[in-house]
């Protein structure tokens, strides 16, 4: 690859991860609370025992726990990327390897939720599971939203 065609696609990389960045911060995108309280009156419907309640407290407490951990090891990685991007002498291979250690900070915080999801599926009894599914899908929420 041509010298000027890599210059053009870390400009174009560049310009992309400010714009997402910049997204996200204006509170677009992830949710303040890395594991939202998103459906309250969701599992009101799923009258769930206090011993159950208990558990997806906890679960969703360490959940949060470990979302922080990896959510501040990105934060990091987007802030060297700036700083290198900003740098007088910039260094094209150190962009690419800084971009190349977001994406599977990205793909360990899905693991996380979906990890956290089953967890949950799993406290929960075999009809309320199945209660539960019929409300997340009239309510369009659960994986792939």
């Amino acid at each position: 690859m041509s010298r000027g065609y890599l210059s053009a696609g870390i400009t174009a990389l560049a310009a992309l991860l400010l714009a997402s960045t910049a997204y996200a911060q204006n509170g677009h995108g992830q949710s303040a609370d890395p594991v939202p309280d998103e459906t309250p009156e969701l599992w009101s419907r799923l009258d769930l025992t206090r011993a159950q309640q208990a558990r997806i407290r906890a679960l969703r407490a360490e959940a949060r726990q470990a979302e922080a951990e990896v959510r501040e090891e990105a934060r990091q990685t987007r802030a060297r990327l700036r700083a290198a991007w900003r740098s007088d002498q910039r260094d094209e291979a150190a962009l690419l390897a800084e971009y190349a250690e977001l994406q599977p900070l990205r793909q360990r915080l899905r693991v996380l939720r979906e990890e956290l999801r089953i967890a949950i599926a799993e406290i929960l009894s075999h009809d309320q599971r199945a209660q539960l599914a019929a409300l997340e899908a009239a309510e369009g929420a659960g994986t792939g939203r």
